[in-house]
């Protein structure tokens, strides 16, 4: 339904000068459509309208759309057409039919008003989801036609995205694959800001662009719409959001540009809370399991959320939004939850080094537990080598010494520090000098010292990986100006004459 009769002719009208529509049919105008001006046929419908001046919303703008492959003639179009408006409570209105040719299969687009010669007016909210389904199913039984049904079963939504091949070579009509796209969207999902639009739009292959900070098109408020490839490289030509034709409501204009999606943006804001508890949660069950950045999308791409991600220039990742395609709806992070924003998720997400540390503390563990720390210091250490541990020894030049433990197959630094007690174990052995039982009293230095020579051993035996790291001091470069002693004598004589 539609406040403007003038654009939904002049939509109408310009394709037909365009040479890619035809009216082929007008219905309760008296003459033959060939016969009909412009003018004429918005008199028509003026003459009705004008009866009940309170309805606001009082053009009917229907558009039927047959499978690929469907090709019927103008006479069984125009009575599918009458049919459909009987069948939907319009069948005493008067209406025109205009065949489409613009994309790779059939469509009409019917005109009618919903105001009767009375004055009344006919009802038609969830019109289309309520008598239109039901007529469609039994048109689609009555004409033998492609049943819609099914037909977009593997689609978002039932919206099939942009074909890429078809859509370069299709020349003037690709405006009108796009266009198909974007009120299909604007419909059915819900979203607040552009980067939820595009998050949806980008399912489907296309993108909304507002322009640079600093261009001309974002000082004016303008959109232009792009097809965009697999790695999201606009391709083909760009399309003003003017020209393209949306049902506007609520005052909104009939296009999809800024005014209409800011308008949208802020009735869907409302209508969005339901759907966040359900949405929050299904990621944060995919989060809790435990998944890198790929087994999140690939976990809730299972459930029909697609996950759109943004990253800053050093790689970080600086946005992210969920878009479930099977409550149409989509969410910036954030406004999920806090701890669903970019900065929570990453926080969340497995990296390929906190795989590593984590295999690296299953393996340690596991060993550990195997150890029989009676055996021996030598047999310990000597056991853990067999079982693909390095003990890494880190030196540092305030005499600190950090031990760490690491399966042999995993890289450096995937390793933390070793549990307190397995520490006190190490240095207990390695402070005491090689074949006693048990410690001699020495002073602080004598440990220290027996301590380092010891660890120096297990690592010339290759039972212990040593590094060590030296604090680098920068000598002060010489100062080359003059002597202090010249200085000195300057300052004397400046005195002197004073």
């Amino acid at each position: 339904m539609s406040k403007s009769l003038k654009h939904v002719l002049h939509y109408n009208e310009n394709k037909v000068k365009e040479g890619v529509a035809e009216c082929i049919a007008a219905v309760g105008f008296g003459t033959d459509a060939s016969d009909l001006s412009v003018a004429q046929k918005r008199a028509r419908f003026e003459k009705l309208t004008v009866k009940n001046r309170i309805s606001k919303t009082n053009i009917a703008h229907i558009a039927l759309s047959f499978a690929p492959g469907e090709q019927l003639d103008n006479e069984k179009l125009v009575t599918i057409a009458s049919s459909y408006l009987a069948k939907t409570g319009f069948g005493e209105q008067p209406f025109l039919v205009y065949l489409h040719k613009d994309t790779g299969n059939q469509h009409i687009h019917i005109v009618s008003t919903n105001i009767r010669s009375d004055g009344s007016r006919i009802a038609t909210h969830r019109i289309g989801a309520t008598k239109g389904a039901i007529a469609r199913r039994e048109i689609e039984q009555d004409f033998g036609l492609v049943k819609a049904e099914g037909k977009g079963a593997g689609f978002l939504q039932g919206i099939p995205p942009l074909d890429l091949e078809q859509y370069l070579q299709a020349g003037k009509k690709q405006k009108a694959s796009i266009s198909a796209i974007i009120r299909a969207v604007i419909s059915k999902y819900k979203f607040c800001s552009l980067a939820e639009y595009n998050a949806i739009l980008k399912q489907f292959n296309v993108v909304a662009d507002p322009g640079q900070p600093d261009s001309l098109l974002r000082a004016r408020g303008g959109l232009l719409y792009s097809a965009i490839n697999a790695a999201g490289t606009k391709v083909g030509a760009q399309i003003r959001a003017s020209s393209i034709y949306v049902h506007g409501w609520n005052g909104l204009p009939d296009n999809a540009g800024l005014k209409l999606l800011t308008g949208k943006f802020k009735e869907d804001r409302a209508r969005k809370i339901a759907f966040r508890p359900k949405l929050a949660s299904q990621v944060e069950a995919v989060l809790d399991r435990g998944v890198t950045m790929s087994g999140l999308i690939r976990a809730l791409k299972a459930a029909g959320i697609t996950v759109s991600t943004r990253y800053n220039e050093q790689g970080h990742l600086s946005g992210i939004t969920f878009v479930d395609n099977r409550q149409a709806v989509a969410f910036k992070g954030s406004d999920l939850r806090k701890s669903l924003g970019a900065a929570g998720v990453a926080a969340r997400l497995l990296t390929a080094s906190k795989i590593q540390r984590a295999l690296n503390r299953d393996i340690v563990r596991s060993v550990l537990t195997g150890t029989d720390f009676r055996s021996g210091f030598d047999k310990v250490l000597g056991y853990w080598r067999s079982q693909g541990l390095i003990l890494e020894a880190s030196q540092f030049s305030d005499g600190q010494t950090i031990f760490y433990l690491r399966a042999d197959h995993l890289p450096p630094g995937c390793a933390r520090p070793i549990r307190a007690n397995i520490d006190q174990y190490l240095r207990n052995n390695l402070g005491r000098p090689q074949g006693t039982a048990r410690a001699f009293r020495m002073d602080r230095q004598g440990i220290e010292a027996t301590f380092h020579r010891e660890l120096s051993r297990y690592s010339l035996m290759g039972m212990v990986r040593l590094n060590v790291f030296e604090e680098l001091v920068h000598a002060e470069a010489p100062y080359e100006g003059l002597p202090v002693e010249l200085l000195k004598e300057a300052r004397k004589k400046k005195r002197k004459k004073r």
